[in-house]
């Protein structure tokens, strides 16, 4: 090789190097600092240093910044929203409102800091602004904050039924569609989810988007893996419909699906911030090093560490399952009886007819005298006497002879057939039943010749 071809090589081998250590360039962090996405590109966005901006999934893009006078861009880190590819951030408190477009930051409200709503519920929604819940001015809030981009200012948006839900603050919150879930956060009041470290009964809450009325979705159980940190190690974000909770460990949680599952963290780290990608699937998080702050992106996959725990997040819904089905069976049960019952007593009543001994007298339902002649009557009192039980056929031939003088036994027997005729039509007629089932006969036990008969109603003395 000619010494020209070695010494330019020699060159081009110098200026690889370089520029490959000077894109490796470290840059240092305070504590003070903003990361969120960008709204057009899906790229991570730093701020550090007050006046810089660091930007891409490498984080080699550096250009000089200036953050809107008299805002720190570290009180910008919680209410984070993109609509129509221009980025505005909400101050921690509620108030300020700030335009990221184009790398530069501009003032986008005419309102103030109003320290109301720490750690409350952002989402967005039909290109709109919203905050809910949050604390501020020594109480915790159940309100809705919406920001009027024609006004510049927010206003308070009436809501439904909101009146059941308690005052919170740091709620976990997912929005899918026109709804947005919400559970848990922190609240003196012994009704939410964390008190004392014990874990407690609580509900999921629906807010419908297109009406602002408030649901109540189905009870929890918290789980302790949401409870092992404190507010101030928590951060939350939303893949898909999953809600990411990232403490100690990572926690998926899936409302639709009923699962939650926790994973280590891999290489873990303490994190200051996390944000989440979901054009390439990717987290961009600043942690904390023995240098001091630094930035990195990777995918989720590889921030994710191994499955440690896989659980229903609604804990109760076999047992409260069971318990539907159980009371629906004893419900189904005690209907059946209550029909059986009434269908007997019906049945009693429809075959009963009421005997009024002081007045001598036959009644039936609606108290409706029973109208019969002097041998019917005599007829049907003698069957009082022999109620529910056989009885040979011929007695009744005492009660047919009584006033008359001498009669022969065949004439006799004709009148008995006749009155059982009789008696088995009038009683049929008022009690809606069929004639032959109003007398019962057969053949004696003890003589195949006797025939007996018993009355098939019953004769209710008063």
């Amino acid at each position: 090789m000619s010494t020209y071809w070695k010494n330019n090589l020699c060159f081009v081998v110098f200026l690889l190097v370089y520029n490959s250590n000077s894109a490796q360039t470290s840059f240092e962090i305070s504590g003070k600092h903003l990361l969120f996405e960008d709204a057009i590109s899906g790229e991570p966005v730093l701020v550090y240093n007050d006046s810089m901006l660091v930007r891409g999934f490498d984080f080699k893009t550096h250009i000089k910044t200036k953050f809107s006078e008299n805002l720190n861009p570290f009180e910008f880190n919680s209410y984070q929203y993109k609509i129509d590819d221009v980025n505005y951030l909400v101050d921690n408190g509620c108030g300020p409102v700030v335009k990221f477009y184009n790398n530069r930051f501009t003032r986008f409200d005419h309102s103030f800091k109003h320290r109301n709503q720490y750690g409350a519920v952002s989402f967005n929604y039909n290109k709109g602004i919203y905050l809910w819940s949050g604390y501020g001015l020594f109480a915790y809030k159940n309100i809705l904050t919406h920001y009027n981009f024609t006004t510049k200012e927010w206003q308070q948006e009436q809501q439904h039924q909101f009146e059941n839900i308690v005052p919170r603050t740091d709620a976990i919150h997912i929005k899918k569609g026109n709804n947005l879930y919400v559970f848990g956060g922190f609240n003196n009041h012994n009704d939410l989810t964390i008190l004392n470290s014990q874990i407690i009964r609580n509900y999921v809450w629906r807010l419908d988007l297109k009406t602002f009325f408030w649901y109540k979705e189905k009870e929890y159980i918290m789980h302790p893996s949401f409870i092992k940190s404190t507010i101030y190690k928590r951060t939350i974000f939303q893949i898909g419909d999953k809600i990411v909770i990232l403490s100690d460990f990572i926690t998926e949680i899936d409302l639709f699906k009923n699962t939650v599952e926790t994973y280590k963290i891999k290489n873990f780290k303490t994190i200051n911030k996390i944000i989440y990608h979901a054009k390439n699937s990717s987290v961009s998080y600043i942690f904390h090093s023995n240098e001091g702050l630094n930035v990195v992106n990777e995918s989720y996959e590889d921030f994710r560490g191994d499955l440690v725990t896989k659980d229903l997040f609604y804990e109760t819904i076999i047992e409260y399952t069971l318990l539907k089905i159980s009371i629906a069976i004893l419900t189904l049960f005690g209907v059946l009886w209550m029909v059986i019952v009434f269908l007997n007593k019906n049945k009693t009543i429809k075959r009963q007819i009421i005997f009024v001994r002081k007045k001598d007298l036959f009644l039936y339902k609606k108290k409706k005298p029973i109208n019969l002649n002097n041998v019917n009557f005599n007829v049907l009192k003698f069957f009082i006497k022999n109620q529910n039980n056989f009885f040979p056929i011929n007695m009744l031939n005492d009660v047919l002879s009584l006033n008359i003088n001498e009669e022969n036994y065949t004439t006799t027997n004709k009148r008995r057939a006749r009155v059982i005729k009789d008696l088995s039509f009038e009683l049929s007629n008022i009690l809606n039943l069929d004639r032959d089932s109003i007398f019962i006969t057969r053949s004696s036990d003890a003589d195949k010749r006797i025939k007996e008969i018993k009355l098939n109603i019953d004769i209710v003395i008063k």
